[in-house]
């Protein structure tokens, strides 16, 4: 039984496909798929999401 698994939370679906594509499409053997340079973006995908405001927040409280 062999398992393959990747640190780095938001890139661990596309490290983990990279080297299953690198072992059924190139005929490369595990160790050096997972060894082999990765061509994973290190920006990431999802957009930055604004804070929301407290309720006791100075632009919603009353004066």
């Amino acid at each position: 039984m062999t398992s393959l698994g990747s640190p780095g939370a938001s890139r661990i679906p596309t490290a983990i496909a990279q080297a299953l594509i690198n072992v059924v499409d190139f005929g490369m053997p595990l160790r050096g798929a997972v060894l082999a340079p990765a061509s994973t973006p290190r920006a990431t995908s999802s957009p930055t999401r604004p804070a929301r405001e407290s309720p006791t927040s100075p632009s919603t409280s009353a004066s």
